[in-house]
């Protein structure tokens, strides 16, 4: 009778010792990557910024992490053939994350033999994955370029400049998309346009497809303020705020490797930075702790004498904002903060 409970003993632990193994096994980061119309790619290199982890796309698709580092992570996804992509991603996930690559145009087999450039390309697609021709595509990166998109929804742009880049797309009747990326090797997009309301006419849809003046003229000001910043100015884009999702967005940005120069500064400024929403809208003397992480797309910060273009200013100029003065400069002004939020 004793050998037998020892026994029973014994499976008891066997199998409560199999289940953790098990549980430890399980994946808690899935997903499955595939062309914009559905179709499984196989063999992608899939990598977890960030870390050592990597792992390959099995035939239908389909891809595992086991004991993925918790919380927002970026995704890097590379496979020849086809224009790298990068994804966020929130370990533990709830369902499988749906990737779309793009295959690399032939228009550019040869341009990594003719020189060593940057290219961003990429595809503009409604909310049924249906290719929009005839979309505008604007990119900012330093200067202001635009293409209008072919026939299939394509869109390309060569000799990219290394570093923060905005790209925006228009299309009469759907929603403007803004997207801030950090460019620093070929990149392939995929930008959904979601439709608006169809009883929208004249100025009103011109204005909610981003083609009113008032959206002109905030964009155009924007160029001015990136082409004209100077000194310790920054522009974080969203792929490095990211991965610090559950931070308020002043921890967020002194954790990325673009703002953690800005640490200090940020510091002593503490409720004293002089925040513009959206490129237009008032908030006036704030803390950037006060604003969620998640919801940013990009964020400008402008110690005091780097914003040169005037245009923060302009529309701060009766907000209240205070001047500062900041370890180791020798003159006071007013730090301003520019928030995009997420579309």
């Amino acid at each position: 009778m004793m050998i037998t409970n020892k026994l029973l003993a014994l499976a008891c632990a066997s199998s409560v010792a199999l289940a953790a193994a098990g549980a430890q096994d399980t994946p808690n980061l899935l997903g499955k990557i595939t062309t914009v119309t559905g179709v499984p790619i196989a063999d992608v290199e899939v990598r977890i910024e960030g870390s050592r982890l990597v792992t390959r796309s099995r035939p239908d698709g389909s891809f595992a992490f086991v004991k993925a580092p918790e919380g927002p992570q970026i995704l890097l996804f590379r496979l020849v053939g086809y224009l790298p992509t990068k994804a966020e991603a929130r370990v533990p996930t709830k369902d499988p994350e749906l990737i779309s690559m793009l295959p690399t145009p032939r228009n550019l087999d040869t341009v990594r033999v003719v020189a060593s450039m940057n290219v961003l390309a990429g595809i503009v697609v409604d909310h049924k994955d249906r290719p929009i021709p005839g979309a505008s595509v604007d990119m900012l990166n330093g200067s202001s370029t635009g293409v209008t998109t072919d026939d299939k929804g394509w869109f390309t742009f060569t000799s990219v400049r290394s570093g923060t880049v905005l790209v925006r797309a228009r299309k009469l009747g759907f929603q403007p998309l803004t997207t801030s990326i950090r460019l620093e090797d070929w990149r392939g997009l995929v930008m959904h346009l979601e439709p608006i309301d169809e009883n929208l006419s004249g100025s009103r849809l011109d204005e909610a497809s981003g083609f009113g003046n008032t959206s002109k003229f905030v964009w155009m000001e924007t160029q001015q303020r990136l082409a004209m910043r100077s000194g310790h100015a920054v522009v974080i884009p969203r792929e490095e705020l990211a991965q610090f999702d559950d931070y308020p967005l002043a921890e967020a940005i002194m954790r990325t490797h673009t703002g953690l120069a800005q640490t200090a500064d940020l510091n002593a400024a503490g409720n004293n930075i002089c925040v513009l929403l959206n490129g237009k809208n008032t908030v006036g003397s704030s803390s950037l702790q006060t604003f969620r992480t998640e919801d940013v797309e990009f964020v400008e910060l402008y110690p005091p004498g780097t914003e040169m273009s005037g245009t923060v200013s302009r529309y701060l100029r009766s907000a209240g904002c205070r001047r500062i003065q900041l370890p180791g400069s020798f003159t006071a002004g007013v730090y301003y903060a520019v928030v995009w939020l997420r579309s």
